[in-house]
């Protein structure tokens, strides 16, 4: 098992983040670059991409037996609202491919001759973000409440909805409740 990843969110003193990863292991090997411009424009809207390359060996992991390779890249886009409040949109392609052998699992065999064991899809993201923190790190008061969806189509289709809430509530000088949801 290999891990390691750089992140700068200053890079060069640009105040761009720029992401660097590899994670290797018996079950998942993972290369990722991410990029994002905080301040794209003059109004605040931000922009980042992403490049990911996973495989996934699935009998290692006792799951069943089969591997999977999966090859994706996205954009994304951030816009302010108030203060307060922030908008995400975001659009990613990925490329999936699933590797079988003469041990794989009836159902999954089935589910790949329906569907066939190369997939595209294209997915649409956006969100929500309402955040009254007085910290962004070791708040001691506030609310984040994250509010996600996702909508993937091709070969496969999809949806997902997210909701996070946290909230903090300062009890003493050195002592914040923080409740999750």
């Amino acid at each position: 098992i290999f891990n390691a990843s750089i992140n700068q969110n200053n890079f060069l003193g640009t105040g761009k983040r720029v992401s660097l990863g590899i994670s290797t292991g018996s079950v998942v090997t993972r290369y990722s670059f991410s990029y994002l411009n905080p301040y794209f424009t003059l109004d605040g809207i931000s922009l980042g991409f992403g490049l990911t390359y996973t495989e996934v060996d699935a009998a290692e992991a006792n799951i069943g037996k089969y591997s999977s390779e999966v090859t994706a890249g996205s954009v994304s886009f951030g816009l302010p609202i108030n203060e307060f409040d922030r908008a995400r949109f975001g659009i990613s392609l990925a490329d999936t491919k699933i590797l079988t052998s003469a041990e794989t699992p009836l159902e999954y065999l089935l589910f790949l001759e329906e569907t066939g064991d190369e997939f595209t899809t294209l997915t649409v993201a956006g969100g929500l973000t309402h955040d009254t923190r007085d910290k962004g790190l070791f708040a001691t008061r506030g609310v984040r409440q994250n509010l996600n969806g996702e909508v993937a189509g091709g070969e496969l289709e999809y949806y997902k909805i997210n909701y996070r809430h946290l909230q903090y509530f300062p009890l003493a000088r050195v002592l914040t409740l923080k409740l999750k949801a």
